[in-house]
């Protein structure tokens, strides 16, 4: 018995759906495949489109109590950090005028703090970061940054 049947909907000629499939009416008013159709066509069902994660990855080295590089952690710098950024930058007088060059590796290491920080990943103040941050990398982004909501 198909769901149509199930809940007393009828189901014209006309009202045949796409590819094989048939509207159901029903609770649900999906598409059911339609009479016939073999049950590996009708169980298949598309892999959703993989969606990029937003924001850009850096790796971050600090040096280790023992004046050692630490082993590098990788964050996400998103647009929180960029605001924190806009704010901090003017108030520190690293960017003084519109026009004025951004200091970049100041930058990077700023982003680069403000994700760890965000993300539990330091305790360090601005200060303690600076002096220990050996390197703050932007890794450029791959497959390996889609977001596989099925897997």
């Amino acid at each position: 018995m198909t769901s149509a049947e199930r809940y007393g909907h009828q189901l014209d000629q006309d009202e045949a759906g796409p590819e094989g499939l048939a509207l159901t009416g029903g609770l649900t008013g999906g598409l059911a495949p339609a009479e016939g159709t073999p049950l590996e066509e009708a169980a298949t069902v598309a892999e959703p489109e993989a969606k990029k994660l937003p924001g850009k990855r850096a790796r971050v080295t600090l040096e280790g109590p023992d004046g050692l590089p630490a082993e590098p952690v990788e964050v996400r710098i998103d647009n929180r950090d960029y605001i924190a950024w806009d704010k901090t930058a003017p108030r520190m007088g690293w960017v003084k005028k519109k026009d004025d060059a951004t200091p970049i590796y100041v930058m990077a290491t700023f982003l680069s703090f403000s994700a760890m920080t965000r993300q539990g990943l330091t305790s360090l103040t601005w200060k303690q970061f600076e002096a220990a941050c050996i390197e703050a990398e932007e890794i450029v982004e791959d497959e390996a940054d889609t977001a596989h909501p099925t897997k």
